[in-house]
């Protein structure tokens, strides 16, 4: 009876940070959705705002033109870092697997090395004896 009471009780912890991690998670999601949503509000009104003045100088479609080349640019440079922050992570795992692996490794030889010495010994006995 008593351990029943223990996994109820338990089980009702886990149910309730469950439902606080999901809560958190949501809520994080939203917020960075509108924070989203508003730069690129902010970005849109001063592109407007850059053609505009653009306009004034150079005319309608040499602005339309600049602001295109721009966008583009910046596009492309974006898309550049991304595959560049991409590859960084990717060799970085790379990396860690590898490390954790040599680790593993030199681990095993330590263990087995006085046998492997022993094996030795009574080979080089062996042989020598002949």
């Amino acid at each position: 009876m008593r351990l029943g009471f223990i996994t109820r009780q338990a089980t009702r912890i886990a149910q309730d940070e469950a439902k606080e991690i999901a809560r958190v998670a949501g809520l994080k999601f939203v917020l960075g959705l509108v924070g989203a949503v508003l730069a690129v509000i902010a970005v849109v009104f001063a592109l407007i705002g850059l053609y505009i003045l653009l306009r004034e100088e150079v005319g309608d479609v040499l602005a339309a033109f600049y602001m295109a080349g721009g966008c583009l640019l910046l596009a492309i440079l974006f898309l550049l870092l991304s595959i560049r922050v991409r590859k960084r992570t990717r060799m970085a795992s790379q990396a860690q697997r590898v490390e954790a692996i040599a680790s593993e490794a030199t681990k095993e030889l330590r263990s087995i090395s006085p046998y492997i010495m022993l094996g030795a010994f009574v080979l080089g006995f062996v042989r020598g004896k002949k």
